[in-house]
């Protein structure tokens, strides 16, 4: 049994925000400003992506091209 585009994406979309977390905590921790900063950058473009891919998940067919971009190819026959 497959997953649905719904349960991809959401999954998808948790890895993404758990991403941005991460490096938010980084961020308090790092002793360097720059790298703090560069890390609180990184969180707010995973939550973009986050919040980008809940949009896409509504739309079946751009839901379809986007797990194509993200699953690896095979040259199986």
């Amino acid at each position: 049994m497959g997953a649905t585009y719904p349960d991809l994406y959401a999954a998808i979309g948790v890895r993404r925000r758990r991403q941005a977390d991460i490096c938010l905590r980084l961020s308090l921790i790092a002793s360097d400003d720059e790298v703090s900063s560069r890390l609180i950058v990184m969180a707010q473009e995973y939550k973009a992506r986050a919040d980008a891919t809940e949009a896409e998940s509504k739309s079946p067919p751009a839901a379809a091209s986007m797990i194509q971009s993200v699953l690896p190819e095979t040259n199986e026959c």
